[in-house]
């Protein structure tokens, strides 16, 4: 994951700790898990079901603590995987 000073202020963590894992450790596992099964159906199918929707959910800090947030997914593109 590539993130800026921002991101990682917020939720607790130093570049350091958040390279090379995915978005999923910036929420609750729970959500986590369904995340890469959304990713997955993504992949297959490439039906958007949330790209460029507000979504609410949830995401964790680094300390454990949960909290609600809204945010909007956007496709960033990528020379290796084509999005």
């Amino acid at each position: 994951m590539k993130t800026n000073n921002g991101i990682t202020k917020l939720f607790g963590y130093n570049t350091f700790e958040v390279h090379g894992h995915e978005v999923n450790i910036l929420m609750p596992p729970i959500i986590g898990v369904k995340h890469n099964y959304f990713l997955e159906s993504f992949f297959k199918t490439g039906k958007e079901r949330v790209i460029n929707t507000e979504v609410a959910t949830y995401a964790m800090l680094r300390a454990g603590h949960i909290f609600s947030i809204s945010l909007i997914v956007k496709p960033v593109p990528s020379l290796k995987n084509d999005i």
